[in-house]
């Protein structure tokens, strides 16, 4: 069976707002379709930009439309230029930013990172108590906090950052890391976060 690749590529100057809408929808459309027929094995997106001001330009509608809360949507732009195929896709990746989703506890799991539920409950009773004192919140200085920690408590990087990312966010995957997602969402939202994980896996274990 002879498997074809279906690519679109675009250049920011060819094509104004709609123009560009337009060939994502296209995109879209065939990459539906590609799993309908045969021999179409996948659909591809080039995507070239001029600059980083353009990408912005047209990834906002798609930030505001998730996003509604007081968050830098640059800082959102940048992290997902890199992650997506078609414009659409910013929005399952930064919904999270708008509000933490359900999730099972399970998702603290995690075998590469050396957590469990219990290490992760821990772990986050620790840090709330040093992130409630820490003033900075840019993503440096939140990174060395974090590191401070592990060095001190002697264990990995994963046992401490794996725990806050899923409290952060409630996702397995997300467009950034875990200090990187506490300083887009701010102190007072981080602490919120972070107590209401506290409390979910206090409440698993009930």
């Amino acid at each position: 069976m002879i498997r074809h690749i279906v690519f679109f590529s675009m250049k920011s100057k060819a094509l104004d707002q709609d123009g560009l809408t337009n060939a994502h929808t296209m995109a879209e459309h065939f990459r539906r379709i590609s799993k309908e027929i045969p021999g179409v094995c996948s659909v591809e997106l080039g995507l070239n930009y001029n600059s980083e001001e353009r990408f912005y330009e047209m990834a906002l509608p798609y930030i505001r439309k998730v996003v509604t809360r007081d968050c830098d949507p640059r800082k959102l732009a940048e992290m997902v230029k890199t992650r997506i195929e078609v414009f659409p896709d910013i929005e399952g990746m930064i919904d999270c930013f708008e509000k933490v989703p359900e999730y099972d506890c399970a998702l603290y799991t995690h075998k590469k990172m050396k957590t469990t539920e219990d290490s992760s409950l821990e772990v986050l009773k620790e840090l709330l108590p040093i992130l409630e004192k820490q003033e900075d919140y840019s993503n440096d200085a939140l990174y060395a906090c974090l590191l401070e920690y592990v060095k001190e408590k002697g264990c990995k990087n994963g046992q401490a950052l794996w725990p806050i990312r899923i409290a952060m966010s409630g996702k397995q995957t997300t467009p950034c890391g875990a200090s990187e997602m506490m300083e887009v969402l701010g102190k007072e939202e981080s602490l919120k976060r972070l107590r209401a994980a506290i409390e979910k896996l206090e409440n698993e274990k009930a």
